[in-house]
């Protein structure tokens, strides 16, 4: 067990701690499983791009189009808690092989489709095949997390799972209550749902971090609680006893409060990765609560949680006021402020010199990590790629477009009304005719706005005035000294994210986020 200040225990037993053969490859295991895991990802970000021709070719209205995202992801949701109870009886790798399966039988359906019920049964079947999350290697064992229910008395509960030899099944380490009731996984919409979020072997030991966040614990309107850390420790009989690193420090005696330092209040998830013998934690802000403020009626006298927000960007300017941080910490759980702003934890600021977000207030996830040829390289998530219907108007990018792009952009806003129109109670939403388009916009937009609103508009502008849209790349040989690679997706300002890494015999791959144009793939060649 680490050197450092430990708060409560908990110890888990195991259902079969007997499990001890370990797997000859699991690399080879863990290469085959993020093979699945990339492919849903995939799946999930570049249907966004295909609505439009989906549209045109099978002559449906954009409200029935999205249900190729709707369908998709309701049946993630649907299959994600049953996933730990079919474990039960069913072997992991069968399991796998399956979702593998429906997810390929999905692909060709929805390929040989001639009309668009049967191109949307394709699409649910390929989402029944993605609903397992996060997954990692400990000493040589395969741990995987999920949501699961007890059958027989209802309770849900998010776990972690372990096994020597998956072909066997296996054992569960952890559930919420030994995770000391950390984790949130039913707040809908936002990573705060999503539970257990990474899981990293360090100095022997197992760490995950841990979205905590609800509608129940916000300290305020506009700032939800951080994310957890938790040290697992195996011991001789195969249980796990978890402490606290960051959380709770009255009750369950963590370290650290929850997103480790008490003036950093954004956090609501945290991603690892191990670097020259440290544990790095990047900070990732939630920026769908964000935007959801934006547009719907969360806050306020009239919040009814309908389609007209009021254009309240208070908690997205909270987040752009605390860009993400870099920390990373050592075998004895000491913090060291890597990238980021000085506060009363770390009053001379960070070893790296840089301030938040990289000095970029947009860079709002560090959302991958990867170390590659003795290196680590850091990507990040760009928040003014989506906000650049805002920033069009005082970055001059309004002035630069071509008579055919405001033709995209006015038949866009016609689309976008079509879609708005089927939560219209009065029937007025009618694109087609300018005064109705007003009066839509008006009644589901500014019904709610307010001045408080109006000066946090401005606000935002102002970040959004000078922003580099696009994802940054960062390499670091030494940890602290970064060079940059890029600041703006590898010059396409649609790049918001980079979003997976991977390591080849060819060299060092990644794919980016792109929900505007599609995603792209990118390869720094290994050298000779």
């Amino acid at each position: 067990m680490p050197a450092g200040e430990s708060g409560t225990a908990y110890s888990h037993s195991p259902h079969n701690a007997s499990e001890t053969r370990h797997f000859d490859h699991p690399h080879k295991v863990m290469l085959g499983l993020y093979i699945g895991a990339f492919l849903g990802m995939l799946s999930e970000t570049s249907m966004n791009i295909a609505l439009p021709d989906l549209m045109d070719e099978f002559s449906v209205s954009s409200g029935t189009a999205q249900w190729m995202v709707v369908g998709y992801m309701l049946a993630i949701g649907v299959v994600l808690p049953c996933v730990g109870f079919m474990l039960k009886w069913i072997k992991a790798k069968t399991l796998v092989l399956f979702a593998l399966t429906c997810f390929l039988v999905g692909a060709l359906v929805c390929t040989v489709a001639t009309g668009f019920p049967v191109l949307l049964a394709g699409r649910i079947v390929q989402g029944i095949s993605t609903g397992i999350r996060g997954m990692c290697v400990y000493n040589d064992q395969l741990v995987i997390s999920n949501v699961t229910m007890d059958a027989a008395t209802g309770k849900s509960s998010a776990t972690l799972l372990i096994s020597s030899d998956p072909e066997k099944g296996f054992t569960q380490i952890a559930d919420s209550d030994s995770l000391f009731n950390y984790p949130a996984y039913r707040y809908s919409d936002s990573i705060y749902g999503g539970s257990i979020w990474d899981m990293v072997e360090y100095n022997n030991s197992l760490y995950v971090s841990i979205c905590t966040g609800t509608e129940d614990n916000m300290p305020n309107n506009n700032t939800m609680q951080s994310f957890a850390l938790v040290r697992g420790d195996q011991n001789a009989d195969g249980t796990f006893t978890w402490t606290p690193v960051a959380g709770d420090q009255k009750k369950d005696g963590a370290r650290y409060t929850f997103g480790i330092d008490p003036e950093r209040t954004r956090s609501g998830a945290a991603n690892l990765m191990v670097f020259n013998d440290y544990l790095y934690i990047g900070e990732y802000n939630d920026e769908e609560i964000a935007l959801e403020r934006i547009l719907f009626s969360k806050t306020g006298k009239n919040a009814d949680g309908q389609f007209g927000g009021g254009l309240d960007c208070r908690f997205l300017n909270a987040n752009l006021d605390q860009s993400v941080n870099l920390y990373r910490m050592d075998k004895n759980e000491n913090m060291e402020l890597v990238v980021g702003n000085s506060t009363k934890m770390f009053p001379n600021g960070s070893l790296s010199g840089l301030k938040s977000g990289f000095g970029r207030n947009e860079n709002q996830y560090i959302w991958r990590m990867e170390v590659y040829d003795g290196k680590l390289y850091v990507g990040t998530h760009d928040a003014s790629s989506l906000l650049e219907c805002f920033g069009q108007f005082v970055n001059g990018n309004l002035l630069k477009r071509t008579p055919s792009e405001w033709k995209d952009q006015w038949n866009y806003l016609k689309a976008l009304m079509e879609a708005l129109a089927t939560v219209d109670p009065n029937g007025t939403g009618n694109p087609d005719a300018l005064a109705q388009t007003i009066k839509f916009s008006y009644n589901f937009v500014f019904k709610n706005i307010t001045v408080r609103n109006i000066a946090s508009a401005i606000k935002l502008l102002n970040y959004l005035r000078t922003a580099k849209r696009g994802f940054d790349l960062y390499v670091t040989e030494d940890g602290v000294n970064f060079e940059t690679i890029t600041i703006d997706g590898f010059g396409d300002p649609y790049n918001h994210g980079l979003r997976v890494f991977a390591t080849t015999d060819q060299g060092l791959c990644l794919g980016t986020a792109n929900p505007f144009y599609g995603t792209q793939i990118w390869i720094q060649r290994k050298a000779d």
